[in-house]
């Protein structure tokens, strides 16, 4: 798994973290009770009838902080890439999983997919729509 959280103010800072995640549904009450508690300061959030809840545990094999990386010229700056309209042939490609010979170049193709889409006052991007075959979206 992979998630990118970008600063709204400034589309080239983020952090991005990368590594496994497990579900896990036992003590998913408690946890979100032991959050509502910490955060909201309220005992507990009532389950939604019909639904169940889940824990996502996440690993995170790399963490990279877009200020530490720029330092280290690991990064440059997120740049807005065209958006790909209905009829484009990318948009029926099949996209590919991310894997870690593409975790690398990935980062650079998050930081670009969260400046199209800012510069695109749009609320979802996948990456396919920017012309990279990559199952990823923001």
């Amino acid at each position: 798994m992979s998630v990118s959280v970008l600063d709204p103010e400034e589309a080239h800072r983020l952090v991005s973290v990368s590594g496994t995640a497990r579900l896990e549904l036992e003590g998913a009450d408690e946890v979100i009770d032991h959050l509502a508690k910490k955060y909201l300061g309220v005992e507990s959030i009532p389950p939604d009838p019909g639904r169940g809840r889940v824990t996502v545990r996440v690993n995170a094999g790399d963490v990279i902080f877009s200020a530490e990386a720029e330092r280290c010229g690991r990064v440059e700056r997120a740049v807005p890439r065209p958006i790909r309209h209905v009829g484009d042939p990318v948009l029926h490609r099949p996209a590919s999983r991310s894997t870690r010979s593409t975790r690398t170049s990935g980062h650079r193709v998050v930081h670009d997919m969260f400046a199209s889409r800012y510069a695109a006052d749009g609320v979802g991007l996948a990456a396919n729509q920017i012309g990279v075959p990559l199952r990823v979206f923001v």
